[in-house]
């Protein structure tokens, strides 16, 4: 459920464009029986890590599961959700390139005891106390290895292909297909790989 209307992780093209068929039809699947039901809910998501890379996990589990609340409450797009139960702050970040960068994001939950309510109403949880893991006590060492002299090198032709997205600094072709052809930012080529075959660059066409 997590990326649905979003892109959060490494893809390749023909990829995303299955995987969002695939998650399109899991949405009018769970649809079709609210319909029928009259209701809410309908389906049960399990997972280990609801909560865990953005805010927007939250609002999805929402928009799959309480999509008649979240319209009786005039919720009806991430932004309206985040306006009443999230809030951005401007604060100073490392960018890909190492460089001190200035940055707007949501990094707050407001209202939490109305929005725990609402989210009480869909889940219920489970620790690894309650039902019993016996799990062994983690023995955490950090080793310091500092890196050779040919990956100090390659970090320096990494940062210069995220500032510029130039293939070659990689010993590769040039980005044209998605910087050029796509529009995508040479910045956010770190999300996406190329097409790797004929019927994978036919389907995005």
């Amino acid at each position: 459920f997590r990326h649905f209307d979003k892109i959060a992780e490494p893809f390749f093209l023909s990829d995303f464009v299955r995987n969002r068929k695939f998650i399109i039809n899991r949405l009018f699947a769970i649809r079709t029986i609210q319909e029928r039901t009259g209701k809410d809910l309908g389906a049960t998501f399990l997972s280990g890590t609801t909560i865990s890379n953005s805010l927007t996990e939250l609002y999805l589990l929402f928009k799959y599961l309480r999509p008649k609340e979240l319209e009786r409450q005039g919720i009806t797009t991430f932004d309206a959700w985040a306006a009443i139960f999230a809030k951005k702050t401007i604060d100073y970040e490392f960018s890909v390139t190492n460089e001190i960068a200035q940055k707007e994001r949501f990094r707050y939950f407001i209202k939490v005891p109305e929005l725990a309510s609402f989210y009480h109403e869909i889940c219920d949880y489970r620790t690894a106390a309650d039902i019993g893991i016996d799990r062994p006590e983690k023995n955490e060492i950090l080793h310091n290895i500092p890196p050779t002299p040919d990956q100090q090198a390659f970090t320096i032709r990494l940062v210069d292909f995220a500032k510029n997205g130039d293939g070659t600094l990689l010993f590769r072709a040039p980005l044209s297909k998605l910087v050029e052809d796509y529009g995508i930012p040479a910045h956010e080529i770190r999300f996406i790989q190329e097409c790797k075959t004929e019927n994978a660059r036919k389907t995005m066409k």
